[in-house]
This record gives structure tokens, C-alpha cells and sequence, in this order.
């Protein structure tokens, strides 16, 4: 079928006005609910964090899984994180055992059974709290894969993400918010939305920076073609382009494609004079961020001693400022109601091969802006005097596509002063609070050590320390007749959160009910 113009910028207005009209608060209106999604490229090395394994296990491992070379001990007497390797024939291309930090770093969740790493001694039991973190879903520990499955919700470029299913239920339910769905990149390629986020009447927004949104915020007058301001809209275009792969006319949701396309231009009108970018509100935002995530990394351990010769400096390279920007920004776009989903982007590379010290700084900030953002969300109203949390509207999730091998890798000579970790077999673990999630909990487990009902086999050959064990499908604890979840089951999961599980491509998969409160 051809659509004419005339016909499309008639449905074009109809599916947009909702976004050009202010909504009327009444009763009929459904509670507000918000979705802010953190995704992280390259994988994280938990055990420093979340995963932290004792030395008791890890000796073990050691004696049986990699024998001492050259008499000498993976585990560094003086307390110092990086520990010797051995040198000679075979020393380069083989992974090293180590403990990476002694016990005394190593504390209890509240839970009372799970190890935590030093990277989180900076958080309190109020903050874990609101916390779930769900560990152990079975991945293939590849890039992009997890990518794929986590924010597509499929492993094909045509499913949308669960960011878009949101906003699409959010829209089809009267309530279209000024800006519906935007997403904080260098570029939306960064998220792997491709065509598939464009199968539903939405279209995501990209603010890759400060500027952008200064820009996009401006009043109305020549400020219009600024470089930023047209580097956002080409963005967006660009990513509408990608549908050319494809033949548009045998997509059904053609005509909402572009209506969704429409409604985002719509949405940068909405915004244009309103100046958010330069009000006390934001800027003071942004500055409690840089303040609170520089407080947490420049008095930790890591970098006043364990990586203090790193030579990476975050505050000059400007990690921690865009970090704080984009956590900002998604606070504010949810406490002014102005977006239904955010996807986050967690800034610079990920994939530590080499250089955990310097990984581990990077992940420290994280965690910290995770925490903050949380800790702002539950102190902040959904209205003045309404007793009502902000936390209590919103879902937070935090992903990467695997953990990072407890060991230490040593792929070349260039590794051996700086090592870094491999990608970790079969694993990954996510992050969540707010709205719908279970708090205060930690679900799922790895397997680790040489026997018994938690560990996996002392072959090195076939070693996977982190491969996840089966948990009971209600209770998420182990369990060995148990089920073992998928990390495709995020989505699901998620769309289940916000009752749109008939958005869902994923029929295969099961939501994962032990992190819901449903």
C-alpha cells in the first residue's frame, strides 16, 4: 500500500496529539511508572563487588585447578591486589589463579549468606535494602549476544526492546509523556536498537550530551540549527534510516513507524524554550552526582592505595562528569514526568583484558551512581506532600552481557604487569530496584570450588567457576532440582513489571518471578 502525505501526517497528527496536549489529572488516570535502564558494554568483574569469593574457595581452586608455578604463590603476602606471575615457557598464554584481595575486604550482605567484595563498602544495609541483585543467569559470556537478548528482548534486529514495548503500552494507555522515550548515548547504535526499536508507535530521542541538551532546551530562535541540535535530530534519522535494510511496506507497523518518528520531533518542540538544561534544579542535579560519585572514588581504597599508580585519572578524562550527567538526566526526566523509559549508556569502554586495576575504578563509579540514584529516587515525592517515594513509581535495571572471569588472564606479555579478566563462561547478574522488584534480596548463585552442591568440576580443561546453578523457580534460592534462568528472561521479566507481557516476541521464555514483588 502507498501512503500519501496528506494521509500520513493525518495519522501523523493523531498519534501524536496526546504528546502536544496537556494531561488531565484525574482519577481515571493510571499511576505513573517509570523505567530507567542502565546497560554496561564489555561485562563487569563482580567479584571485586557482588561475587566476591572467600580465600577458603578460592585455595582450593589454586591447588586443584592450576598448580603453583615457579614456587610462587597467587596469593600477594603484603595484601596488594595484583598478584606475582610466573614467568618462562607456557606463562604468557595460560590464566593465573588469584585471590585478588584478603578476607578481611570481604563482608556479608544483609542476607547473611552472601560475600560481598570491597568495592561496596561504601554501601549500607538501607540501601541494599532496595536493592535486588539477581546473579547467575546462564549467557554465553559472547559481546553483543547479551546485547541482543537484553535490550531487543530477541536475538533478531526486527523485535523491539523492552524500553519501546514500555513506552508503546504507556501510549496505547492515554498517557504520552513530552518526551516518551529517550535514550542517553554517544549514539543510539551504542544500545544495539537498530530497525528493531521502530516496530511500534515510538521513537526514541537521543541527548548524547550536555550540550544536546542545552541545545534541544533553548528558546526557539536561531539556536535551532546548532550543531548539537541537529547532530540529535540527525541521530535520530539516521537510526529511522536503518529501516532501509529492510522493505518498508512489508513491516505491518509501517505507518506507526512513522507516526512514531513524528510524535519524537513533536516531542523536541515540546522541550524547545523550556530551558531545563540551564535551571538550578538540573545543574544542581548534575552536581550532586559529580560531587557524591567523585566522594565515593576518590576516598576508597582502590584509589587511594590498592590502584592508586593506575595512572587513569576520572575526573580528567571526564568519565565521572558524563556518568553524572546521564544519571542526572534520568532522575530529572523522571521527577518532571517528562519520560516514560530511559535507556543509560554507561559511558567509555568495558572490555578489561587487560588492566582490571583500572577496570575496577571505572566499576567502583558505577556502582556509586547506581546507589545515588536510588537513594535520590526513594527521598524524592511523586508530589509535594504526597508521602508517595518516587523509588515507588520507577523500576531500575542494571545490565552488561557477562561477568568477567574470577581469573586472572594473561593473553600476552604486554599482561603480565597489568592483567585484566576474560569474559566469564555461561554468567551474568543483574541489578535492580523500585517498582515491581523484589528488594532487599539476592537471587541466584554460581557455582565455585573443586565439589560439593554448589561447585562445578576441578578440570581446568573444562573449568567453569561461574557457571549458574538451579534455583527454585518461586524462591530464587538454590536449589539442585531447580531451574536455571536465562538471561533472555529480562525481558519478559521486565514487561511482566509494567503489565505489558503482550508485547512480548519472546513466547519461549519464562518471566522470572523470584525478583518480581507481582
Amino acid at each position: 500500500m502507498t501512503i500519501s502525505r496528506r494521509s500520513f501526517l493525518r495519522g501523523a497528527v493523531g498519534a501524536t496529539a496526546l504528546a502536544a496536549l496537556p494531561r488531565a489529572l484525574d482519577a481515571a488516570e493510571p499511576a505513573p511508572h517509570y523505567l530507567i535502564n542502565i546497560v554496561r558494554k564489555g561485562g563487569w568483574d563482580s567479584l571485586w563487588f557482588h561475587n566476591a569469593v572467600p580465600q577458603a574457595e578460592y585455595q582450593a581452586l589454586i591447588e586443584t585447578a592450576r598448580p603453583i608455578v615457579n614456587g610462587q604463590s597467587f596469593i600477594n603476602g603484603s595484601g596488594n591486589i595484583l598478584a606475582p606471575y610466573a614467568s618462562g615457557s607456557g606463562a604468557q598464554s595460560r590464566d593465573a589463579w588469584s585471590v585478588r584481595f584478603p578476607d578481611a575486604h570481604v563482608r556479608l550482605h544483609p542476607d547473611g549468606r552472601t560475600t560481598l567484595g570491597p568495592g561496596l563498602d561504601f554501601v549500607q544495609p538501607a540501601d541494599f535494602a532496595e536493592i535486588c541483585i539477581w546473579r547467575g543467569l546462564a549467557t554465553d559470556g559472547g559481546h553483543n549476544l547479551g546485547n541482543h537478548i537484553l535490550q531487543r528482548g530477541g536475538l533478531s534486529n526486527n523485535l523491539p526492546s523492552f524500553s519501546a514495548s514500555i513506552c508503546a503500552q504507556a501510549i496505547a494507555k492515554g498517557v504520552a509523556r513530552k518526551l516518551n522515550y529517550v535514550q542517553l548515548a554517544s549514539s543510539s547504535i551504542e544500545l544495539s536498537t537498530l530497525a528493531g526499536v521502530y516496530a511500534q508507535q515510538v521513537q526514541a530521542i537521543n541527548i548524547p550530551d550536555a550540550a544536546a541538551w542545552a541545545s534541544l532546551t533553548s528558546p526557539p530562535t536561531q539556536q535551532l540549527g546548532t550543531a548539537s541540535r541537529r547532530a540529535a535530530l540527525a541521530d535520530t534519522v539516521k537510526n529511522l534510516s536503518e529501516l532501509g535494510v529492510h522493505d518498508p511496506t512489508s513491516l505491518p507497523a509501517t505507518q506507526d513507524v512513522l507516526r512514531g518518528f513524528v510524535g519524537a520531533l513533536d516531542g523536541y518542540k515540546t522541550v524547545l524554550g523550556s530551558n531545563y538544561a540551564t535551571s538550578a534544579d538540573f545543574l544542581a542535579t548534575v552536581a550532586f552526582y559529580a560531587d557524591g560519585i567523585g566522594a565515593i572514588h576518590d576516598n576508597h581504597v582502590f584509589k587511594t592505595t590498592w590502584f592508586s599508580a593506575t595512572g587513569v585519572d576520572l575526573r580528567a578524562n571526564r568519565y565521572i562528569a558524563t556518568l553524572a550527567f546521564r544519571f542526572a538526566m534520568a532522575e530529572f526526566l523522571v521527577r518532571n514526568d517528562l519520560s516514560t523509559a530511559i535507556d543509560l549508556m554507561v559511558p567509555g569502554e568495558g572490555d578489561f583484558h587487560n588492566e582490571a586495576n583500572k577496570e575496577c575504578l571505572y566499576h567502583l563509579c558505577l556502582y556509586a551512581a547506581f546507589v545515588l540514584l536510588v537513594r535520590r529516587l526513594k527521598a524524592a515525592e511523586t508530589a509535594p506532600g504526597s508521602g508517595t517515594s518516587l523509588l515507588s513509581r520507577t523500576t531500575v535495571v542494571m545490565h552488561t552481557e557477562f561477568e568477567r572471569h574470577p581469573v586472572i588472564s594473561n593473553l600476552d606479555s604486554a599482561m603480565i604487569t597489568v592483567p585484566g579478566a576474560d569474559h566469564g563462561d555461561m554468567a551474568a547478574s543483574i541489578w535492580l530496584a523500585g517498582k515491581g522488584i523484589k528488594r532487599g534480596t539476592v537471587i541466584g548463585d554460581f557455582k565455585r570450588g573443586p565439589s560439593g552442591a554448589r561447585y562445578g568440576t576441578a578440570d581446568y580443561a573444562m573449568f567453569r567457576p561461574y557457571h549458574p546453578v538451579p534455583v527454585d523457580p518461586v524462591t530464587g534460592v538454590a536449589s539442585p532440582g531447580g531451574v536455571i534462568p536465562r538471561i533472555a528472561s529480562l525481558c519478559p521479566t521486565m514487561l511482566s513489571v509494567f503489565d505489558a507481557l503482550s508485547y512480548s516476541r519472546l513466547n519461549d521464555v519464562p518471566v522470572f518471578a523470584p525478583v518480581t514483588s507481582l
